[in-house]
Order: structure tokens, then sequence, then C-alpha cells
């Protein structure tokens, strides 16, 4: 017995080291299991992200030259600069906003029309409103003065077709920019004068005199001394 003993504990001794030594070889397998799981998870999320992100429109960013009564064609977020302008006036072909278009073979009550947004810039500095073009020459937005230039919207490419939708990349706009006409607005409130004869007029009121136009800005020091008397 008394050999059997020794024999017996030095036993159990090994089986409990055995398995003290074993236990810890096990947590961090289960603990770094955890983050690899969680960072192939994230890997996929980024790819979804970025194959569902549009392909920007060829040439985009692009700069062209264009010149004034000279027709030009820009893509989605493509620039033309006039070179023949003093101050290198340039239109951004911004985005589409709108494609009501009757598509082609279909009958439509109204041909429909593209609305287009652009943006402007004069000597390299990009002005931030946002302005609207249409393809419908009887909307008073077919056209627009932009300091001193009047921006047309000729076309748009490619033609609606039903069933199609159309990327944004393919979208091609046809411009034109003239100078502006300025038409001098006419003076209402013209009150017509005779010489060598007396007229009472308002500060600010415009009169005639053998067709010229005259304006009175102020009171001469006369006027002013003769109504401050009683």
């Amino acid at each position: 017995m008394k050999r059997i003993l020794p024999s017996l504990f030095a036993v159990l001794f090994v089986m409990v080291g055995s398995a003290a030594c074993a236990a810890p070889t096990s947590a961090p397998q289960s603990i770094a299991a955890t983050p690899t799981l969680a960072m192939n998870a994230t890997a996929v999320r980024v790819t979804e992200i970025i194959s569902a992100t549009p392909n920007p429109a060829p040439g985009a960013g692009q700069v062209v030259s264009a010149r004034l009564n000279e027709q030009f064609v820009l893509r989605v977020q493509q620039t033309a600069i006039l070179t023949d302008t003093p101050d290198q006036f340039g239109i951004t072909f911004y985005n589409v906003a709108e494609d009501s278009r009757c598509p082609q073979g279909v009958a439509c009550v109204w041909a429909g029309e593209v609305i287009v947004q652009i943006t402007f810039q004069e000597n390299g500095l990009l002005h931030p409103p946002v302005l609207e073009l249409t393809t419908n020459p009887q909307d008073a937005n077919h056209a627009r003065v932009i300091e001193g230039y009047r921006v047309e919207l000729l076309d748009v490419q490619p033609p609606a077709v039903a069933g199609t939708p159309i990327p944004l990349a393919t979208y091609q706009a046809t411009f034109l920019v003239t100078r502006a006409v300025e038409t001098p607005t006419p003076i209402s409130n013209t009150t017509n004068g005779v010489l060598d004869e007396p007229l009472t007029l308002k500060i600010f009121q415009p009169f005639a005199l053998d067709n010229w136009i005259f304006v009175r800005h102020h009171f001469s020091h006369a006027a002013r001394q003769s109504t401050a008397q009683p």
C-alpha cells in the first residue's frame, strides 16, 4: 500500500497540471476569434458602399475652352471657360434636376423638358448660386442673363427612351453664351414741360423738355428760402 499511494499521487499531480496548462491555451483562442469576425464584417460593408457609389461622368472636373456666340457641349461636372471674354467667364454643368421628356415613340400630351443646374465663375473665382436652365423655350429660365452674359440651354442628350433610365454620366448639354443686350428701363411718371412756363415737380420726379428727360434730385438754395417763408 505504501508503494501504491505515492504512485497514485504522482498520477493525480500530472493530470491536474496538464489541465491547468491547457486552460489558458483555449481562452486566448476564443478571445482572438471575436475581433477577427468583426473586421471581416466591416470590410464587407465598406466594399458594398464602394460598389454602390456611381462612377463619375467621363471628363468630370475637366475644363474645356469655349467662345462667345459658338455652341459648346458639356457633360455633368465639366466646365467651359470662354477665352474671348475679359473676365474669363465660365459655366459648369453641375447636375440634372429633372427630366420629364416624352420618350421616343410614345404619344404624350406634353413634350416635357430637362432642367439642368449650372454654376458660373469669373477670373477663376466660383460663385456659389446654383442656377437652373430648361430646354422648354417657352419658359423664362430657358436662358438667363448672368453678369452681362446670356446663357441659353439649346439641347440635352441622349433622348428619353421608355423604360430605360438615363445614367447621369451620359447626359450632354449644349449651351450658347452671348453678350446680353441691355434694354433701357422706361421712365414712368414723366411730366412734360414747356420752356418759359412754370412746372410743379416732386423730388426725383422726371420731366421732359423737347424730348430731353431730366430728374429733379434736390431743391435749389432759392427754393429752400422761398419755401421757408410763410
